[in-house]
């Protein structure tokens, strides 16, 4: 933050939530009024400064700058302040007093007549992607602010699309991305279409060169630190992400159904009719088919269930409900806390009820809750053991909310926003929690929700492919995030979509179904109780198993292990092999090259590879310290071409790939050691006959062991191998799968392409060999 302040240049602190922002911020501001130092002309230490924020972390910010800097002299202005006397004189009184004046964003387009003529030493945007729409009022007001010190925090720099990245920079640094439309036409655009699993291989290589210049672009402006790079330090305690996919209820897919055959439906499918609406509707009955239809005086109902099921709300017309109470119930006997999300103050009506029925202590917090209450709430809830559950709308309990009181977080309804429902788990999982954190995500499987969730990671993989990687691999059809409309077989013997399209990335919860098992005690511990294990993970096991067998749950996934299943995009990892199998071809050309014209080796094999020295005889060969070349008397150097870009046909080696961040660094130590072999035999068949799998970890880098690799593959295809001519696959596996790592299968691969060609041999019990080409024999 200093470095950018010398650069009077604005910048983004994006660190994730819940790693203290609001504290780093306070810190530099308190450090710059006591260092007393000046830039140019600006007066020394601190002028005044402007905090914006949302509503509901107004008096939080007071709260830390009496706590961090009390020397400073602090105001609201808001309705729900302090203050006494005219917004006016409250304004000047801070100018004046070079103090901080915090407000919300509500305040700031209510009184831009007031704010915007002053000037300010700093500006700072908590929760700054309110401002992510380049056309909202509150962005353009917020962009006239006289300063040219702008800070925003946030989470999620990017939750949507890069339109809003865009308006963010252009906010802490006007013109650094270019104009809108160019922005959209050269970046935005072509990094969105390279995201799709059935992009071309233009498409891909265009996305992955915008998406280096874009991170590069922007990297010294944007600070952003994960909880996973700093876990160790802060002693955060673990984490575990499920998502619970429950079956409808039959009631609720008849419901379903009957809108999805409804006239109203066929109109939007026609385009004559708003999307929205529908959308609406369906996420209604996928929450509780009350919502939808009314209530129970619409439909028929049991007698012996007549008196509660007539009562609006009645928890067993709910799939995700019928879920929900028995994990409720299983939580309150473990003792644990929990914060209940839904984004509707309708479902929430519905919540509360259900809970007043069971008898739990709660506490509950919505858009209609006072400002001057919310506090309150906050503090009883953390603070009283004996309450068991909060009850919270997705948006008010999102934005800056410490309730480090729970250890237990059920999203109950997802949001197309990914960032939403992040910042809603961050109220648990976060500095100052000292248990384990459970979360897990309802959704009713083959509906409109699970398409949401598939929405929500396309917009993480995007943030990821610009903020962190720009090789993401990638998982959706351009298609599939668009056929919403639709209501997919929940057979629970029938995977979801969800599940196929993660399938190998071992997200889904693997639990053997035994006849009469409850739970499951892998260890004996005399301490621990049958119905109590000991470890968080013993816990979390036991509660899905029992779900799993005694509810309507249809099947569970590991969301953290979906986001964590970052490998390389295949295209990207098989371009950079084929760069790397040519040029170690190409060297290989020019050494038997030599070698043929010495006579140093019979029948043309070369066994050797390096330098000819006098007399033919072989020296070792000599490499240079950072780029493998092959060095002969009679030819040129054969050098790598790892520092420059591609050209749009060949994949190269980008620059800024040198330079690790922690992440990366984190990523590449934790790496798994995979069984080779079990790499090569993928699933499948394709002209090669299925041989290797292109799903390498990372991109593979130019070695000088690969020109070794591929002599002694020529050389075993041309003499070496049983089959006169060429090899079978199983003949390769057996000679090199120990050689080639899972990192080097992709390059192995096309190294064997590059000298040899597939054919199909009928004269032999090998059905496909393959032969070297006539070059290479």
């Amino acid at each position: 933050m200093w470095e950018l302040h010398c650069q009077k240049a604005g910048g983004i602190l994006g660190d994730e939530m819940g790693l203290g922002k609001t504290i780093q911020v306070i810190a530099f501001l308190a450090g710059l009024e006591n260092s007393q130092l000046a830039l140019g002309r600006e007066s020394r230490g601190l002028g005044p400064s402007l905090v914006i924020c949302p509503t509901t972390v107004l008096h939080q910010w007071v709260k830390e700058f009496h706590k961090w800097w009390p020397q400073r002299r602090v105001a609201v202005l808001h309705h729900s302040g302090s203050y006494s006397g005219s917004e006016v004189n409250l304004i000047r009184s801070i100018i004046g007093a070079k103090g901080i004046l915090v407000t919300a964003y509500s305040s700031v387009l209510l009184h831009q007549d007031l704010l915007l003529p002053q000037s300010w030493h700093y500006a700072i945007l908590d929760e700054g992607h309110k401002i992510r729409n380049p056309n909202a009022q509150i962005t353009v007001a917020c962009k006239q602010l006289k300063t040219c010190h702008r800070v925003i925090l946030s989470g999620s720099p990017v939750q949507n699309n890069l339109k809003e990245l865009w308006s963010l920079f252009d906010f802490i640094f006007p013109g650094k991305l270019g104009t809108l439309p160019d922005f959209m036409q050269h970046f935005s655009v072509p990094i969105v279409q390279g995201g799709y699993s059935n992009a071309t291989q233009v498409a891909v290589q265009t996305a992955y060169k915008c998406a280096c210049v874009l991170r590069d672009t922007i990297n010294p402006y944007l600070l952003r630190r994960m909880k996973a790079d700093v876990k160790e330090s802060l002693s955060l305690p673990a984490k575990n992400e499920q998502v619970l996919f429950c079956r409808l209820t039959e009631h609720q897919r008849e419901v379903y159904k009957e809108y999805l055959d409804s006239k109203e439906c066929n109109s939007i499918l026609s385009g004559g009719f708003m999307v929205f609406p529908g959308l609406v509707t369906l996420r209604k009955v996928c929450n509780h088919p009350d919502l939808s239809t009314g209530g129970p005086s619409l439909f028929h109902v049991d007698d012996e269930e007549e008196e509660a099921a007539k009562k609006f709300g009645f928890w067993k017309r709910s799939g995700k409900m019928q879920v929900l109470d028995p994990l409720l119930r299983l939580w309150k006997k473990q003792n644990h806390r929990v914060l209940l999300f839904s984004q509707s103050r309708q479902m929430l009506e519905i919540l509360q009820s259900y809970v007043e029925e069971r008898g739990y202590v709660y506490r509950r917090m919505d858009g209609g809750t006072p400002i001057s209450a919310r506090q309150p709430l906050i503090n009883s809830f953390n603070e009283d053991p004996s309450v068991f559950i909060f009850l919270l709308t997705t948006r008010v309990g999102g934005l800056g909310i410490n309730l480090t009181g729970a250890n237990r977080v059920v999203i109950y309804d997802p949001d197309w926003n990914p960032s939403t429902d992040l910042q809603a788990r961050e109220r648990a999982w976060r500095i100052g929690q000292l248990k384990d954190v459970t979360v897990y995500r309802l959704l009713t499987a083959g509906t409109i929700e699970e398409k949401i969730y598939h929405r929500q990671i396309f917009k993480q993989f995007l943030t990821n492919r610009v903020l962190k990687d720009p090789k993401q691999r990638r998982f959706f059809k351009a298609n599939d995030l668009y056929e919403l409309f639709t209501l997919t077989d929940d057979d629970p013997k029938m995977q979801t979509e969800t599940s196929a399209i993660f399938a190998g990335t071992g997200s889904k919860f693997e639990g053997e179904r035994v006849k009469g098992l409850v739970k499951q005690s892998p260890f004996e511990a005399p301490a621990a109780s049958d119905d109590e294990p000991e470890s968080t993970q013993q816990q979390d096991d036991y509660v899905l198993r029992k779900l799993l067998k005694k509810t309507g749950m249809h099947s569970v996934l590991h969301h953290d292990r979906i986001m964590q299943s970052s490998k390389s995009d295949y295209a990207l990892v098989e371009m950079e092999a084929d760069r790397v199998a040519k040029e170690a071809a190409k060297a290989l050309k020019a050494s038997r090259s030599m070698c043929l014209q010495s006579g140093g080796a019979a029948r043309g094999v070369a066994t050797w590879t390096g330098q000819v020295g006098t007399g033919g005889a072989p020296n070792k060969p000599r490499f240079g310290k950072k780029k493998s070349v092959l060095v002969t008397e009679s030819a040129q150097p054969v050098k790598s071409n790892d520092e420059h870009h591609f050209n749009g046909s060949v994949f190269l080696k980008d620059k800024s790939s040198d330079i690790l961040s922690s992440a990366d660094l984190l990523k590449r130590m934790q790496q798994r050691n995979l069984n080779p072999t079990e790499l090569y035999r993928a699933e499948g068949s394709d002209e090669e006959g299925g041989l290797f799998s292109v799903d390498a970890q990372s991109a593979v880098q130019q070695d000088p062991n690969n020109l070794n690799l591929l002599t002694d593959l020529r050389n075993f295809l041309a003499v070496k191998c049983v089959t006169s001519g060429g090899a079978g696959t199983e003949e390769l596996l057996t000679e090199f799968g120990d050689r080639v790592g899972p990192q080097q299968s992709a390059v192995f691969k096309a190294m064997l392409k590059e000298i040899a060609v597939l054919h199909k041999n009928s004269d032999s019990g090998v059905p496909k060999i393959w032969k070297l080409k006539p070059i290479f024999r």
